[in-house]
């Protein structure tokens, strides 16, 4: 059921068509559906849509001044709301109503409380994780050491990753907020701590998030679990699912670059860089036909004049380079003719390789 949530398997094209799908008369159903406008880059819409179910739980609220969960649904989207205006320079804090200002609190509906919970287990799990990983603590003295390694901590491995989870979707909360140009972490922090700890139920939703939380092809997530080791420790089913689902995400990042809203234009580069990062680290584990793909692929990136940006030369050069050393050398004379097409620096479109 997990995976066949669009937003879990880096399945972009169906978000698309899950946020058509989206109905509901209870306002947090648009705090949902704006979740899903921001992971695809269309931060405009996305905070039109909270802005209008602010409105509407204000309204409600008014209504209905002691209703715990209408305070509880116009906190939640009051706090969406500023995050979204934090990157806009023209757009000034919403202020709460005073009644709501003055009980929030009292009543137990303050979602920063959530937020900075799931942030401390986060920050807990990855300490206990990294102390697990080093058991032996050396001593002042010269040659004394103490095994620590009977000290493990064990508990639920996935009720962080569970709470962050059900938070985000049931909320509606989104990794990060902001605009296409200016994002803030709301829980992108705490999901790299999770990642980083290998926190997620299992490899395949470890990976995924690992992408989901990286703002760039040099983030934590990326650099810290996608490694040489973590790569080749990875299993091969995975492997091949994750190579598959990041082909496709590329594909649909490409098109936003060249035909999407102006807010998805801009915000592609993100993704986009990501995801070529780590598709160059997982070709190492795949077949030199799907190899060949990479490569071609690369290429393909590089004559695209929207792709010519200087954001995605150093993801290029990897998925080029890490692909092309997957394939077998009797088999590299067949990309001869199309890496003499791949475009020199001086063939790049001066406009498009700087914004």
């Amino acid at each position: 059921l997990h995976d066949a949530l669009p937003i879990y398997s880096l399945d972009y094209f169906g978000m698309e068509t899950a946020i058509e799908k989206i109905h509901g008369e209870d306002p947090i159903w648009k705090l949902r559906q704006a979740a899903l406008l921001v992971e695809l880059g269309r931060f405009g819409e996305g905070t039109r849509l909270i802005a209008t179910a602010y409105g509407e739980l204000r309204e409600n609220h008014r209504r209905d001044f002691y209703s715990i969960p209408i305070l509880s649904r116009l906190m939640w989207a009051h706090l969406l709301l500023n995050a979204a205006y934090r990157a806009s320079t023209n757009q000034s804090p919403e202020e709460l109503p005073e009644f709501v200002e003055s009980n929030y609190r009292k009543w137990r509906c303050d979602p920063w409380i959530w937020i900075e919970d799931i942030r401390t287990k986060a920050n807990t799990k990855q300490e206990s994780h990294f102390k697990d990983q080093n058991p032996i603590e050396p001593l002042f003295e010269q040659g004394h050491y103490r095994d620590k390694s009977s000290d493990r901590s064990y508990s639920n491995e996935a009720s962080e990753y569970l709470l962050l989870e059900g938070l985000s979707r049931e909320v509606g909360i989104p990794l990060y907020s902001g605009d296409a140009v200016v994002q803030t972490s709301l829980l992108a922090g705490a999901a790299e701590k999770l990642v980083l700890s290998a926190g997620a139920i299992d490899e395949l939703r470890n990976y995924t998030l690992a992408i989901r939380a990286a703002s760039s092809d040099s983030s934590s997530s990326i650099k810290n679990v996608f490694t040489r080791i973590g790569v080749a420790c990875a299993s091969k089913d995975v492997v091949e699912v994750l190579f598959d689902r990041i082909l496709v995400a590329i594909d649909y990042w490409r098109k936003q670059r060249s035909h999407g809203t102006m807010d998805q234009q801009k915000y592609a580069l993100s993704p986009l860089r990501v995801l070529m990062e780590v598709l160059a680290r997982l070709v190492v584990r795949v077949s030199s036909t799907k190899a060949k793909l990479a490569f071609r692929l690369a290429i393909s990136i590089g004559h695209q004049s929207e792709t010519q940006h200087f954001w995605l030369f150093s993801a290029i050069n990897s998925l080029l380079t890490h692909s092309l050393n997957s394939i077998p050398k009797s088999e590299q004379s067949e990309l001869l003719a199309d890496t003499l097409a791949f475009p020199l620096p001086s063939e790049l479109i001066g406009g498009n390789s700087s914004h």
